[in-house]
């Protein structure tokens, strides 16, 4: 039980060289990683650290860290050179320059399409995405190709290579504009997939949406031409549901204007379909309206056809040309809280980032204390410990 067994089961674990150590729930337990003994995760190792930690990602990937630690030599010293590195506060970090996209990914502040990209990019990759969150997700991805560092950066050891990787990702989420230029606006916003592409988001779209047009047209002149052939210019048209159909446009008319038109011969009983018919009212299908208003219904789900699936062509471009080098964004964003949390914690009185390189085999430890204990703020004894291989 306790420290002792705990190690115990660490040593006794096998694990490939470079793979970290993989600690049970009892290890995990008797240690305090995740969670303190009273079931509190404020007082665990964990609960130290990420207090440090501005991303959510972040957060997260301290915990992967104490989970799982590294158990290779060289791999431990990379990463306490990275948390050296990154626990610099000057204006010359080599951080520096990716503190605006952790800034921007920050829970609870900073761009809310930034700091909403991860999930909404798991939207995407299912193909489930709304427009709504498309347009969100490209403009959050805008936010932080502005916010990576420049190609030229100042940059050194750890901090070298993410921002030089933001860096290369910036281009490619620029790309979200030409992609933002497919969607409308307002269309997203109402989350209207159907109108939500441009007509220039594909040539099909432009062309459906134009047939609609004509088809619109053709109705707009038969039903101008009927209100001149019955002296009726401001006859309004009725649209009567009848089952499960709809009726439209259809000619109302008082059955005493509509038998003297009849006996005029501008209404042909023979040709003019009675849609139904009251005591003092008649409604007529008017000859040709039915064709017109069948082909306008079919060219407006032939254009509902096309705006989906060129919205499905819009979101499947922006996965394929920007989930990578966004995730590569966030996932960078993400190691630089972390580093930053621990070399921030390390600054904290009291603390210090352990020293590498002593005799082989050899641990020493100074001014130890348990980290829950001082979560607790109680005074603690530090104690000093020496271990040798073989003791």
């Amino acid at each position: 039980m306790g420290v002792a067994g705990a190690l115990r089961r660490a040593e006794a674990v096998g694990r490939g060289a470079g793979e970290p150590m993989r600690l049970d729930a009892a290890t995990l337990e008797d240690l305090e990683v995740l969670e303190a003994s009273d079931g509190r995760v404020e007082g665990s190792a964990w609960g130290l650290a990420r207090g440090f930690a501005r991303t959510a990602r972040g957060k997260a990937l301290l915990r992967d860290w104490l989970r799982a630690p590294l158990g290779d030599l060289d791999a431990v010293r990379a990463r306490q050179a990275a948390v050296a590195s990154a626990g610099d506060v000057d204006d010359a970090s080599p951080w520096r320059p990716l503190d605006a996209v952790v800034a921007l990914a920050v829970d609870g502040r900073g761009d809310k399409d930034a700091r909403h990209a991860r999930k909404a990019l798991a939207a995407l990759g299912s193909g489930r995405i709304r427009p709504r969150h498309l347009a969100s997700l490209l403009r959050g991805c805008l936010a932080l190709a502005g916010a990576a560092p420049a190609a030229g950066a100042r940059a050194a050891a750890a901090g070298a290579a993410a921002a030089a990787a933001a860096a290369a990702a910036a281009p490619a989420l620029r790309g979200a504009a030409e992609l933002l230029g497919k969607l409308d606006a307002d269309a997203c916003e109402r989350d209207d997939v159907d109108a939500a592409p441009r007509d220039g988001a594909c040539a099909a779209l432009a062309a459906a949406r134009g047939a609609v047009g004509d088809r619109a047209a053709a109705l707009g002149g038969e039903l101008a031409a009927l209100r001149r052939l019955l002296g009726k210019p401001r006859l309004e048209w009725k649209h009567v549901r009848s089952g499960s159909t709809t009726l439209e446009y259809l000619v109302e008319l008082k059955k005493r204007d509509a038998e003297g038109l009849e006996a005029a011969g501008k209404i042909d009983a023979k040709t003019w379909f009675v849609a139904s018919e009251t005591r003092d009212l008649r409604r007529y299908v008017a000859p040709a309206v039915g064709g017109l208003v069948d082909a306008l219904r079919v060219a407006r789900e032939r254009a509902k056809l096309a705006a989906r699936a060129a919205f499905g062509a819009v979101a499947a471009d922006a996965d394929a040309r920007l989930s990578a080098p966004l995730r590569a964004v966030l996932d960078l964003a993400a190691l630089a809280d972390a580093l930053r949390a621990l070399g921030a914690l390390a600054r904290e009185p009291g603390w210090a980032l352990p020293a590498l390189g002593g005799p082989a085999g050899t641990l020493a430890l100074r001014g130890l204390r348990h980290p829950t204990l001082v979560a607790e703020g109680g005074a603690c004894v530090a104690n000093d410990v020496e271990l040798r291989a073989g003791d």
